[in-house]
């Protein structure tokens, strides 16, 4: 999963905050509120399974990345803004 990691760092960011870059519409699908909730790649999947709101903006809560071989999970239980 590191490796993983690793080869997607400048990936991550979007990720988080659910926003990818450098896909194509299709590999996207939305919820009926217009929530992206999952980006799908050739060997792995990014599935956002739930979303908190910060000072009215929405973010992912519990995301999933599926791969061949793993699964990894990331849950945020606090956001804040730090200036």
């Amino acid at each position: 999963v590191s490796a993983f990691l690793l080869n997607r760092s400048s990936d991550l960011l979007n990720w988080l905050l659910a926003m990818p870059s450098g896909v194509n519409q299709e590999q996207l699908t939305f919820d009926d509120k217009g929530w992206l909730v999952e980006i799908k790649y050739p060997d792995w999947t990014i599935r956002y399974d739930s979303f908190q709101e910060l000072n009215g903006i929405v973010l992912p809560r519990k995301i999933l990345i599926l791969g061949q071989s793993f699964r990894l999970t990331l849950v945020t239980n606090r956001l804040e803004i730090v200036s």
